[in-house]
């Protein structure tokens, strides 16, 4: 409970939470995309997701900490790669659904307190 009261008030008291967390038009958290591709329905569930600014920004909430001896820059870096497959499902997801806007990916790591576009 403690951690994630931690991972909250980090969350809420940051530049960056707030800006993921500010109420929009048409916002969402766990939206589900669906799309028939290669013959079958698709299926996926998107934590976060807004429009800001003529931008359909996708946002992925991570509690992980960094590893001891791990600069944040390259566990940030480790990360995205590992959810890049992932965040790009997402972004083809909502492009199938019909959003024409420009699409936009972040990862945001609350135990950090940063946050990491995912080009």
């Amino acid at each position: 409970v403690a951690r994630i009261i931690e991972l909250v008030v980090t969350t809420i008291t940051s530049d960056a939470g707030r800006w993921i967390l500010k109420t929009r038009p048409g916002s969402g958290q766990e939206v589900q995309v669906s799309a028939y591709r290669n013959g079958r329905w698709i299926h996926r569930y998107l934590d976060l997701t807004f429009v800001e600014d003529k931008v359909y920004w996708i946002g992925d909430l991570k509690s992980a900490v960094c590893p001891d001896g791990v600069s944040e820059e390259v566990f940030i870096a480790r990360e995205i790669e590992r959810y890049r497959a992932k965040m790009l499902e997402y972004k083809q997801g909502v492009i199938d659904a019909g959003v024409t806007d420009e699409v936009k990916m972040f990862l945001f790591f609350a135990s950090l307190n940063r946050l990491a576009e995912v080009a």
